[in-house]
């Protein structure tokens, strides 16, 4: 009597129990199609790849190999780190860029975009500048004109002479030095009035700043190297030491000077 009262609480014979058995423990046919399973289930039965701190996966041995070198690690020419140096001369801190690469060398990418040789290198724009070669008194003829690889190669050349002529020094940093001591600050310019010309003395911006102490620097080694057998790095190692130590000798400083006291005396 006790039994069939049980049984009539539980839904009769049983039943209900073993229902709830069956739908507890799936089939083994059940079990092998993913696409019934569960994502969680399915997850875990396809083996997934090991993972490591933030649940992203792990690199295998040859992806860790063929690592891309930082940019902290970009040195111009593989030698020289430009990251420590301090551009001294406030006005010329947007002027002079120490962009971090291997080979300075933007193919033009600059060349029609308006201030845009802002964000050039300073070395690079230091080989554009010395292509203008040739002939003593032409600019843009002769046997230099467009050589890109060729200055490149001084260039570098002409780095190495300046760090064993000055004792191991960073000679990017001697080139900033030289363009800082090699900027004019002010110049004069032409106006008329009233049908006569005077000549004011007006400031220099910072890219005009650069662009001229470039300029002084190219033309002192386009002088120097002239009609002389002394190769043209030693030259220009020289000439940009002369500059960064700020000597009145040299060219590229001589040349500011005199604008600056034109402009002073036309203040």
């Amino acid at each position: 009597m006790a039994v069939d009262e049980a049984k009539a609480e539980n839904g009769g014979d049983g039943g209900q129990d073993e229902g709830t058995l069956e739908a507890a423990t799936p089939s083994p046919a059940a079990a092998g199609s993913p696409a019934d399973m569960p994502d969680a289930a399915v997850e875990s039965a396809t083996p997934s790849e090991s993972k490591g701190d933030g649940g992203k996966p792990k690199k295998s041995a040859s992806q860790k190999k063929a690592k891309i070198p930082e940019p902290q690690d970009m040195l111009i020419f593989r030698k020289w780190d430009v990251s420590d140096i301090e551009i001294v001369d406030p006005g010329l801190k947007t002027a002079i860029s120490l962009r971090k690469q291997i080979m300075p060398h933007t193919f033009g990418r600059s060349a029609l975009k308006r201030f845009n040789k802002a964000d050039a290198n300073i070395v690079e724009r230091l080989m554009n500048k010395t292509m203008h070669f040739g002939k003593k008194y032409a600019k843009n003829t002769g046997r230099m004109s467009g050589k890109k690889t060729k200055m490149l190669n001084t260039v570098k050349s002409a780095f190495d002479i300046i760090s064993i002529k000055s004792g191991g020094k960073n000679p990017v940093e001697v080139l900033v030095r030289a363009v800082e001591f090699s900027a004019p600050n002010e110049d004069t310019t032409r106006i008329v009035y009233g049908g006569t010309v005077y000549h004011v003395s007006v400031d220099v911006a910072p890219i005009r700043r650069v662009d001229l102490a470039l300029k002084f620097i190219s033309d002192a080694i386009k002088e120097a190297t002239f009609s002389n057998p002394k190769p043209i790095e030693e030259h220009m190692a020289e000439q940009l030491m002369m500059a960064a130590a700020n000597d009145p000798a040299a060219p590229s400083v001589k040349k500011k000077n005199e604008l600056e006291r034109i402009a002073q005396a036309s203040r």
